[in-house]
């Protein structure tokens, strides 16, 4: 059974970790400055500021910190510093036990995916696909339309489910329908790495929310035909796509390829509904997705929305 964790309150308490790689003090600072600001607490993870070459401190340092928090009856919602690379080595070491006893909203993006994919399928806890502490709330210029959606999701606000109204511009359709489902997102390169594992929770009418940054053409294209091949778009229902940033060929030759033109051919043969420009994915106006709840979207009038809250 799905779990929702409890809503945010101002003045509650957040942790911070960075399961991945290493924080920079000084963004990290002004992100919790800036969440001080807004009117809530800050505790760090022990072991935040830790760095081993590409990570930040060693796993067992890592998982320490997610487990700490998590177990921290004062934490009531934890935020990654950002992402990287490091979270998908930590998916053995979690004891989900902890997750499932003490839920509570977790909030990342990018290299989170993995943890979120993980979470969602050995603890059914829905997580937050949304702004970070040093990659967002560090920034020198916090976008504030993606602070009001992600505090609107966390604190319950009716207003937040109508994703469509939050979005920097219209959607647009790639192939026509109605879908609804429980919502799997991420980043796309990191899905891969997920899928066929353990950690990999089930697609089965799932709308799917794809983003991704820096891949060239023929790696989206490995990617799209690795989930072909796993049979996801026979399970799917939907299909969304975010912003695919810095993701055009450094080849003139392939300059022009695109997802939406890597993906059209698919979501034709297998009928399935797909949107896209949805504002979600690394760049800082993004719209916050909760994995695993129900949502709907109908390509007639483009509108894409939340059946229903994310949070207790």
């Amino acid at each position: 059974m799905l779990i929702k964790p409890p809503r945010l309150y101002s003045g509650d308490t957040i942790g911070i970790i960075a399961p991945g790689s290493p924080v920079k003090k000084t963004r990290l600072r002004r992100g919790v400055d800036y969440l001080k600001r807004i009117g809530y607490r800050i505790k760090l993870g022990e072991n935040i500021y830790k760095q081993n070459g590409y990570l930040a401190g060693n796993d067992t340092a890592r998982v320490n910190d997610l487990h700490s928090l998590f177990c921290n009856s004062e934490v009531k919602a934890i935020i990654l510093a950002r992402g990287g690379y490091g979270a998908l080595r930590l998916l053995n070491l979690i004891n989900y036990k902890y997750i499932r006893e003490n839920p509570k909203i977790l909030i990342g993006y990018s290299d989170a995916t993995a943890l979120q994919f993980a979470i969602l399928q050995k603890a059914e806890l829905v997580t937050f696909s949304g702004p970070m502490a040093a990659a967002d709330f560090g920034s020198a210029a916090v976008n504030r339309d993606a602070v009001t959606h992600l505090f609107a999701v966390l604190n319950k606000d009716n207003s937040a489910k109508y994703l469509y109204n939050y979005n920097s511009a219209q959607l647009e359709v790639l192939h026509p329908g109605k879908a609804h489902g429980p919502l799997i997102c991420g980043c796309l390169s990191v899905i891969i790495s997920c899928i066929g594992t353990q950690y990999c929770p089930d697609f089965d009418g799932a709308i799917l929310v794809l983003e991704d940054i820096g891949e060239e053409p023929y790696k989206l294209d490995r990617a799209i035909t690795t989930l072909r091949h796993h049979g996801i778009f026979d399970k799917i229902n939907g299909l969304v796509l975010g912003k695919f940033v810095n993701c055009r060929s450094s080849k003139k030759r392939d300059k022009h390829i695109t997802i939406e033109e890597i993906l059209l051919p698919v979501v034709k043969e297998y009928n399935i509904p797909a949107l896209m420009n949805l504002s979600y994915g690394h760049i800082p106006e993004k719209i916050t997705l909760p994995a695993g709840v129900m949502a709907v979207f109908d390509t007639a009038d483009k509108k894409f929305m939340l059946m229903e809250d994310a949070v207790n």
